[in-house]
């Protein structure tokens, strides 16, 4: 019986969704941003703004509750490799890392390309692209790691 602990792929799939619904003002603000031409300066403190944000939530709420709004929803916590204790602010700041340097690097490739061509064009939509294809990359990953192993840990 110990081993159905474990089975917790949809619960951890629509505790992701909910703690993204969680940030869905924060994108709609940023393409609000953007489509009404703010300066780039201002979109571009705002995409790193919310990449911060989004890190900082994660790490601090795994650290101090061992679990986000959507794992609590859902039932679920994260806790460390021997299940007794949530994870230490360098264990939650490490698995939230791989998704912070996704979209820091979306970002600056934003701001590479705006530098150097000078027109904004359709670059929100190539940074959106770029983060949400990297992003699912290391989603299925994330999912093949799961689904290898018996505890059904992840990456």
């Amino acid at each position: 019986m110990d081993h159905l602990k474990y089975r917790t792929g949809p619960r951890r799939i629509l505790a992701t969704i909910a703690d993204r619904v969680l940030f869905f003002p924060l994108l709609w603000m940023e393409q609000w941003l953007y489509y009404e031409q703010f300066p780039i300066p201002w979109f571009f403190s705002w995409l790193v703004m919310t990449a911060i944000l989004r890190f900082v939530f994660a790490v601090i709420l795994h650290n101090r509750y061992g679990y986000t709004p959507g794992k609590w929803l859902m039932g679920l916590r994260v806790l460390d490799l021997t299940e007794s204790r949530r994870l230490t602010i360098k264990e939650a700041f490490r698995r939230e890392s791989v998704y912070f340097l996704i979209e820091v690097t979306g970002i600056f490739t934003f701001f590479y390309i705006l530098v150097n061509t000078g027109d904004p064009g359709n670059l929100y939509e190539r940074y959106r692209n770029l983060v949400r294809n990297v992003g699912l990359i290391w989603v299925w990953l994330i999912l093949v790691s799961m689904l290898s192993n018996a505890k059904r840990r992840s990456i």
